[in-house]
């Protein structure tokens, strides 16, 4: 697992923050990591994306959030799973 993705799954874990995808004239498309209202934090790469995006769910608005329901479902052994009971649920961790 790459830095990207472990900072990706640490500002996604929170809910703060969430995730968009934008395009351009080109076709080409990219995803921003945003917080707030529309406050563009930074870019991230869509390797970084991939490896978390079956557990990713979008809103009305396009907005890229985490399922947490589908984050509890994973194995104990995942990254993502250890930092969700670790910052989340700390009385199960």
């Amino acid at each position: 697992m790459t830095d990207d993705q472990k900072y990706l799954a640490e500002l996604l874990i929170t809910g703060k923050y969430y995730l968009r995808e934008v395009g351009n004239h080109k076709g080409k498309t990219a995803w921003k990591l945003m917080q707030g209202v529309e406050d563009p934090v930074r870019y991230i790469s869509k390797a970084a994306v991939k490896k978390y995006r079956k557990l990713l769910k979008k809103d009305k608005r396009g907005r890229y959030t985490l399922n947490l329901s589908h984050v509890r479902q994973l194995s104990g052994n995942t990254y993502i799973n250890k930092l969700y009971k670790n910052k989340l649920n700390p009385a199960t961790g």
